[in-house]
């Protein structure tokens, strides 16, 4: 008899530390596995449109105060919270003005392209701001009076705002930016950059 009741406790204990070893075993066995990190963005691509307020009073009398213009633009994130960026934006315009008597037109094109580095922090959860410095080459062309004048011209960007994620993928962004260059030529001296103001939409990769 006390041979069955001392089997019987041990055949106990052991299920009891079988039941004990079916707890422990598993939770230390899922506290060791690594957990997955969230995959950060590395890449975002925009289109957007840019309302410009050129720096050069000649321009801005002959061809208007304002101009609207398309750009496009993709950043980098080269380690977090710093990214590099470069952008490409394009504007063409005409006027007509009077010299001699006569009634002319002048027709001007001017492309240029941004690059440089950038510095982000999160403000809440949707939503971050960033500040970007860097350098602008600007290339331009004017015709008038059967003359034409080409130049292409280095200066300096600096630009800040704000993006919101609308989505997992998708971006909004609001930025405030301005450039300064200038090249003195033959016939004139020009001035291309100024006040700009940026809103468009993104993708986020």
């Amino acid at each position: 008899m006390k041979q069955k009741t001392i089997k019987v406790i041990a055949m106990k204990k052991t299920i009891l530390i079988f039941i004990v070893l079916l707890q422990v075993v598993p939770a230390a066995a899922v506290e060791e596995i690594p957990q997955k990190k969230e995959k950060q963005p590395l890449l975002n691509i925009w289109a957007m449109a840019e309302l410009v307020m050129p720096g050069d009073s000649r321009f801005s009398e002959l061809y208007g105060g304002t101009q609207l213009q398309p750009r496009a633009g993709l950043s980098i994130m080269l380690f977090k919270p710093v990214h590099l960026f470069t952008a490409f934006s394009l504007n063409k315009s005409s006027a007509e003005f009077s010299a001699f008597g006569l009634d002319l037109e002048s027709e001007f094109s001017q492309s240029q392209i941004s690059f440089g580095v950038g510095y982000s922090t999160g403000l809440g959860r949707k939503s971050d701001f960033f500040i970007e410095a860097g350098g602008i080459i600007f290339s331009l062309k004017e015709t008038a009076m059967e003359q034409t004048v080409e130049a292409s011209v280095f200066g300096f960007t600096l630009q800040t705002g704000l993006i919101h994620r609308l989505g997992k993928s998708f971006l909004a962004r609001l930025d405030l930016g301005y450039s300064l260059a200038g090249k003195e030529l033959e016939v004139l001296t020009i001035k291309p950059g100024g006040l700009s103001l940026g809103l468009g939409l993104g993708l986020r990769f």
